[in-house]
């Protein structure tokens, strides 16, 4: 069965405002199998939260935010990439 990702959000805007607040995929995954990993426009990884069990504020892995861009995302689970996309960071 192919996963149904139209509700996947493309854009957050990390301003804590409560709206689009967050990268949220843990609908589509069980938490205990899975990593996200989140790459910048030159593929370097900025982010990875092993056993993924909440969404993404578009900081980097020691908690700085990251400037308005395309990042990419990698959704591993048991050494599968089982979701990968685009994600655009907006800070208003």
């Amino acid at each position: 069965m192919v996963p149904d990702l139209s509700n996947v959000m493309n854009v957050i805007t990390p301003n804590g405002d409560g709206f689009n607040d967050v990268f949220d995929l843990s609908e589509l995954v069980r938490a205990d199998s899975c990593d996200l990993v989140v790459l910048d426009r030159w593929g370097a990884q900025v982010f990875e939260q092993k056993r993924y069990t909440s969404g993404w504020d578009g900081s980097t892995q020691g908690g700085d935010p990251l400037p308005d861009g395309t990042y990419y995302y990698l959704l591993v689970c048991d050494d599968i990439i089982r979701f990968r996309g685009a994600i655009t960071v907006v800070r208003p």
